[in-house]
């Protein structure tokens, strides 16, 4: 009883199991149903259907086609041949989907075979771009794909195509068609995704079609670049002018006197190239311009050349800016108007009137300038009006000694021996014996010297009578 029992239980299994299978291949059958839609080799086109099981695979290996839809709930991979550039890939329709998204192929493309999958997981995006590109799909075509279609941010697009070997030259390229992505934010994302150096970065926005004003843009405020590095960089990427450069950093906001110093260190521009391209770029006053010269390293001298030869100063307007913008002595600022080529005459003129010199003082400047005694002496006698006693008493002040000083005002006031002797006694207090030497080494005649030195002796005997009744 026992064993019959058993059989009917074994028997009723049996049956139950067979049931169940039966069961579920009448669901299964036909569960995917493809239609596609090719052109004939007369032109015309025709549409065609196909029924699969789940998991079932079918060959097509039908050149020319239009598109593949999915009619069915089930999801289907299509295996499929760009004949144009010999590329395969593979496709997932989900239901009323259709392959290609636009409606139609624009080039030959082979359906080769179509699988009706047994559950419908998505493709993974790392395996859809790369089938794309294995499809010969762009860079930027993709990005927009996944973009219009997927909804994938630019961050994530970047990161995909990556993934997929795409390059950063290439990405860069893509973001910018794709999201019309602004430099900074395509070159935020480079240095994100591709952890790109800034130089790289920089040379695959150039690729994509930034403008240099653009990277420079994107340089200061992406990667924090001082303007000598975005200089370095706009220089070795772009190979722009120095004027091309200073404008791109002009427009990235960086300031006249760093734009002065990426001019002067990186470009290696002369005084006169810089204040010209910051005159051109900047539109500054020259005031501006010489601070910006000042902060970048040029030195006074350069930067007086500069206000001379290119924003075409006086020498009043120098004078007044050198000394606003380098707080600079009299005397250092006469050695900087002569560098720069104004004449004697301008300098003596400026530099006295500005600071209310002394003859000592203006013969201070002049002779640290690099002028000559006979040079001083001219000046101080038509500054001041002054006379020889006067103009000997300025020269040594300025340091010069005895012999220099009577050379100078005999030629300067074309002096009589007596007025030499007269004036170097006043001034230096000479004795005699060295009065003498000097009147001889200037060729004055011995009849000459001899009155001086009798004028000479009468002024020291006056003179030491004062004393003694004083």
């Amino acid at each position: 009883m026992q064993a019959i029992n058993k059989s009917k239980k074994v028997a009723t299994t049996t049956l139950l199991l067979a049931t169940a299978f039966f069961s579920m291949n009448l669901f299964a059958a036909n569960e995917c149903k493809v239609k596609y839609q090719y052109n004939q080799s007369n032109g015309s086109k025709k549409v065609k259907y196909l029924y699969l099981n789940s998991g079932q695979v079918r060959s097509v290996n039908q050149s020319r086609i239009d598109y593949v839809k999915n009619l069915r709930a089930r999801e289907i991979k299509l295996y499929m041949k760009n004949n144009l550039t010999g590329g395969t890939y593979t496709k997932n329709l989900k239901q009323n989907k259709v392959d290609p998204a636009v409606g139609y192929h624009l080039v030959n493309v082979r359906l080769n075979s179509v699988r009706c999958l047994t559950s419908n997981s998505a493709t993974a995006l790392d395996v859809l771009v790369q089938q794309f590109k294995n499809a010969g799909k762009s860079a930027a075509w993709i990005a927009a794909h996944l973009k219009n279609t997927l909804h994938q941010s630019a961050s994530q697009v970047a990161h995909w195509l990556k993934v997929a070997g795409f390059t950063a030259n290439q990405v860069a390229s893509a973001l910018k068609s794709a999201f019309n992505a602004t430099a900074k934010q395509t070159m935020t994302i480079l240095k994100n995704v591709f952890n790109m150096s800034k130089q790289a970065a920089a040379a695959a926005l150039k690729t994509a079609g930034y403008a240099m004003s653009q990277v420079a843009s994107a340089l200061k405020d992406v990667f924090n670049a001082t303007a000598k590095q975005v200089a370095t960089i706009l220089k070795n990427v772009f190979n722009a002018s120095s004027q091309a450069i200073a404008t791109a950093l002009k427009v990235a906001g960086y300031a006249i006197g760093q734009v002065a110093s990426a001019l002067k260190d990186v470009l290696h521009a002369s005084v006169q190239q810089a204040a010209t391209i910051l005159k051109n770029v900047f539109n500054a006053s020259s005031q501006a311009i010489a601070a910006a010269l000042k902060a970048a390293g040029y030195a006074i001298g350069q930067v007086a050349s500069a206000l001379k030869d290119v924003l075409h100063a006086s020498v009043q307007q120098a004078a007044t800016i050198l000394k606003n913008v380098f707080n600079a002595s009299y005397k250092v600022i006469a050695r900087a108007l002569k560098a720069a080529g104004y004449t004697l005459s301008q300098i003596a003129s400026v530099i006295k009137d500005m600071y209310n010199l002394t003859a000592s003082n203006l013969a201070k400047a002049l002779r640290y300038a690099g002028y000559t005694a006979n040079q001083i002496a001219a000046q101080i006698k038509a500054r001041f009006n002054a006379k020889i006693v006067q103009v000997a008493s300025a020269l040594k002040a300025a340091g010069y000694v005895i012999d220099v000083t009577a050379k100078a005002i005999k030629e300067v006031f074309h002096a009589t021996a007596t007025d030499v002797a007269k004036a170097l006694y006043s001034v230096y207090r000479a004795p005699a014996k060295v009065i003498e030497k000097i009147l001889n080494d200037l060729h004055y005649s011995p009849a000459q010297i001899k009155t001086a030195m009798r004028s000479y002796r009468g002024i020291r005997n006056i003179r030491t009578i004062r004393r003694t009744k004083g």
